[in-house]
């Protein structure tokens, strides 16, 4: 026993020699070896990366989901890479419709609900819900509170010129009525028999358009004359140089934070905190201007910064439904035009009044309705005109967005001032909060009983539209942003677009991207896809056109159809352009999925070509 242990021992101290002596063993290192002499530029504590925060730049609350905010933040910066602002609205309107193909390769549309708004607030006790959902804060006129045209002053005028318009005034208002009273207005209805029977809601709403289109007509000439004699003086040159306009679009579209408990339709993934509106409605009269009015407050005044109540319930509370619609932004005039900020914009409340008083008459706050209407309008307008300035729910304002407005039957007039603050409302950590300022309807004129003669005429409130007329647009920048430089936003950006570094359309762009650009904002503004098949398929044999039933199917196929003949197959990878020209099976939903590809070729510059193929006629600005 002793013999095989000690045989063994011998054995494994041969190996250990054996692999000892062996060419490629290799001595191991001592214990404590010495210091190699490193280069200069090393350091004694390691630099790693710099690790990605929690949350992106911004405002967020603590216990906001940080993955949500980076999709928000990504979003953001993919929609801001686009170089024009045609391409961002139309994009902004196609990021609500995505298309997928199902296991019969049949093209499927998904699109999210979308809230209608109007004007017209349908329900009472809905002024708190409008202020949540547009974070506005709303305060009445007094002795503390002034509006923006306070600060100037009639008396500045010269007497004659003052009392030459206020007689005018008057004698425009008693023509209008006569004219009125003596049907002199041109009707080209077919007239009826007088035995022929018409239901009493026809009436009842023919009476109303009546009623609301000779209103129009005496805001129109009321307002068209004041400024026309306004603008004959030097020192009103900005009433000389605006634009006006008549029956316009409003339209504008937002998303709002706080609803994710009551889970209403339109609460989707990946997001369903937050639902969609869209504002749609007409104005009477606006006039636009090149610059922009001087804002009551600055950002960092606490007055911006008022906390707005929550009140939060489903939509279809106060009678407001969803709608399968295309977001869109119109703050009254197209992109293009040179004056693109609201100096003043009158809505008529003839339909609001009518309104309220057949479905509540006793309802006693019917001043509430009127404030809803300036809520919704005001922030609607200016939403839509920070879009076309460049900025986005992505990218917050610089500076306040200032409007003036007036709401008024052609009767009664009632003047507000509303201060745009922030446009980051599927945030609910924003600090920043709109601000709303409105008097209370005053009654301007009042007849005698045949409409002949005014035996009472509000000289204060008269002097108070006049004074509103009299407020001029800032001339310097400075005046409301201080400091700007290009480095600290985008390059080739302004103090007022910094955010927009394309201002001269035609020259900073090539044919191709200009093409492009024209082409989707084309689409989306005129709202006309069956024209646009018709022009595509127009050499096509009829059986072979195509035809789709859902309207939705319409857009998609035209904007697919626009990106893929205008932008080079390159900027999609050459797989997916073998897969869109072999038509292979193998077609996956987020390649269906519309808005990936535009992000695809956001960040990058478009080709130089001349390789167009269709004729185009560029627009002239």
């Amino acid at each position: 026993m002793i013999l095989l242990k000690s045989k063994s021992c011998f054995n494994q101290i041969f190996i250990r020699l054996k692999h000892r002596n062996h060419p490629g063993h290799k001595p191991r290192p001592s214990a404590i070896s010495l210091r190699p002499s490193l280069p200069d530029y090393f350091v004694d504590e390691a630099t790693y990366p710099p690790v990605k925060p929690k949350f992106p730049p911004g405002e967020f609350a603590n216990d906001y989901d940080p993955k949500l905010a980076w999709i928000y933040y990504d979003e953001g910066q993919k929609f801001h890479s686009l170089k024009t602002i045609q391409e961002r609205l139309s994009v902004l309107a196609y990021l609500n419709v995505q298309q997928t193909l199902d296991d019969l390769k049949q093209r499927k549309t998904r699109f999210y609900p979308i809230y209608k708004l109007s004007a017209l607030s349908k329900s009472p006790k809905t002024l708190p819900f409008n202020q949540y959902i547009t974070k506005s804060h709303i305060q009445l006129i007094d002795q503390h509170t002034k509006l923006l045209s306070d600060k100037e002053s009639y008396q500045k005028l010269d007497y004659n010129l003052y009392e030459m318009i206020r007689s005018k005034v008057k004698q425009i208002i008693l023509s209008n009525y006569q004219r009125e009273l003596k049907n002199e207005s041109i009707d080209y209805n077919v007239p009826l028999h007088e035995d022929s029977y018409r239901p009493e809601v026809l009436e009842k709403r023919a009476k109303i358009d009546r009623e609301h289109k000779f209103s129009n007509l005496l805001i129109r000439d009321i307002l068209n004359f004041i400024t026309s004699a306004l603008s004959s003086h030097d020192s009103n040159s900005h009433l000389l140089e605006a634009q006006y306009g008549v029956d316009v679009d409003i339209k504008s579209y937002w998303k709002r934070s706080g609803f994710k408990n009551e889970k209403p339709r339109g609460a989707v993934h990946p997001d369903p905190d937050t639902i969609r509106f869209q504002y749609e409605d007409i104005a009477s009269y606006q006039i636009k201007s090149s610059q922009p009015l001087k804002p009551l407050y600055e950002l960092n005044n606490p007055e911006c910064s008022k906390k707005v109540e929550d009140y939060i319930f489903k939509p279809v509370v106060f009678k407001l439904f969803a709608d399968h619609i295309l977001p869109m932004q119109v703050p009254g005039h197209w992109y293009g035009d040179k004056r693109e900020f609201n100096y003043m914009t009158v809505f008529n409340t003839t339909r609001m009044n009518a309104y309220v008083n057949d479905m509540y008459p006793d309802y006693d706050d019917k001043f509430e309705f009127l404030k809803s209407m300036a809520v919704n309008s005001a922030h609607a307008e200016l939403t839509a005109q920070a879009y076309y300035l460049g900025f986005s729910m992505w990218k917050e304002l610089t500076y306040p967005l200032m409007a003036q407005y007036i709401f008024t039957d052609g009767k009664n007039f009632s003047i507000a001032n509303y201060q745009l603050n922030t446009l980051r409302l599927w945030n609910k950590a924003t600090s920043l909060t709109n601000l709303c300022y409105i008097t209370e309807p005053e009654m301007l004129y009042d007849l005698n009983e045949d409409k002949s003669e005014i035996k009472y005429f509000n000289d204060e409130l008269f002097n108070k539209i006049v004074n509103c007329l009299l407020v001029r647009p800032v001339q310097n920048e400075n005046e409301i942003v201080s400091g700007y430089s290009e480095l600290d936003y985008m390059v080739g950006g302004t103090a007022l677009r910094p955010y927009l570094s394309v201002q001269n359309f035609e020259k900073q762009l090539t044919q191709r991207h200009q093409l492009m650009a024209i082409s989707l904002y084309e689409l989306v503004k005129y709202d006309k896809p069956t024209d646009y098949l018709n022009l595509r398929s127009v050499s096509d044999p009829v059986g072979m056109r195509p035809k789709f039933q859902r309207l939705y199917d319409k857009y998609t196929y035209e904007f697919r159809d626009i990106v893929l003949n205008y932008y080079p197959r390159d900027y999609y990878g050459f797989r997916l352009v073998d897969r869109m020209l072999k038509k292979a099976p193998k077609q996956t939903a987020k390649f269906w999925d519309l808005k990936n590809p535009v992000y695809e070729w956001a960040n990058v510059p478009p080709p130089d070509t001349n390789n167009i193929p269709r004729n185009i006629q560029l627009p002239t600005f």
